[in-house]
């Protein structure tokens, strides 16, 4: 039998058992009911088995890794291939962009490098990312896994991790070093947008600049970035709502 007849032999059974549950119930559950399946049937025998074996080509120094933030497997969920994987042992190479798992079978443990177009979205030490494929304003293509920050009905704000590497020498041994060089990015009315600063946000959402300039937090944006910003576009996701509610009574 192959994965994808297994895969769909479980979902019936899922479907089959969570129907005589509440709708809570099943939402807290399904997961179990795959994890309980993929241990009966191998994770050798699933389509995570779909990927390039992974050989690591860098040497680092100082701790200073690739990874989202370790270097080592952490148990994360996966939909790969349009299936759901959870538990998974899983890393995130920012400089490649690339989600590595490590499977064990009958053979023993072999890290996997996933084909990045076949993943629509993981979640790992609770970040969610998606895999995203849009135009700019320039018409320039933006792929690949970025983390969702903001979710609302009329926008998402972004962020995109990377990190790149820097050579050092020690002991006459060539090592490495990453840098991290993070960007945001905001997708609204299905066109991408690069954001920097609070003045990217006027810009894009030019009706509500007003609003945005009476926001202000200097200790907040030198301490955590990502929350300042969300707290600008909460005041944003008000403002629409508020002005939608008027016009639709």
């Amino acid at each position: 039998m192959t994965s994808l007849q297994d895969r769909f032999t479980k979902f019936l059974f899922v479907l089959f058992f969570l129907s005589m549950a509440s709708y809570g119930q099943r939402v807290k559950k399904i997961s179990n009911y795959y994890k309980w399946f993929d241990g009966i049937i191998g994770i050798e025998n699933t389509g995570l088995y779909r990927g390039v074996e992974y050989v690591e080509a860098y040497r680092t120094i100082n701790d200073e890794h690739k990874f989202f933030e370790s270097p080592l497997f952490r148990e994360g969920s996966i939909v790969y291939g349009g299936e759901p994987y959870f538990n998974v042992p899983m890393k995130y190479d920012l400089n490649e962009d690339q989600v590595l798992v490590n499977l064990d079978s009958k053979y023993g443990f072999s890290v996997f490098k996933l084909i990045q177009d076949q993943i629509s979205d993981f979640t790992l030490d609770g970040h969610h990312f998606v895999r995203v494929n849009y135009k700019d304003k320039s018409g320039s293509n933006i792929s690949g896994f970025e983390e969702i920050l903001v979710s609302n009905p009329y926008f998402t704000f972004l962020k995109k991790y990377r990190k790149t590497p820097l050579e050092r020498t020690k002991d006459r041994r060539l090592y490495y070093e990453f840098k991290s060089k993070n960007r945001y990015s905001l997708i609204y009315r299905e066109v991408y947008y690069e954001v920097k600063n609070q003045n990217d946000i006027k810009k894009i959402f030019s009706e509500y600049k007003k609003e945005i300039n009476g926001y202000s937090n200097k200790p907040l944006k030198n301490y955590d970035f990502d929350k300042y910003m969300k707290n600008v576009l909460e005041i944003v996701y008000a403002s629409m709502t508020k002005d939608i509610k008027t016009s639709n009574p």
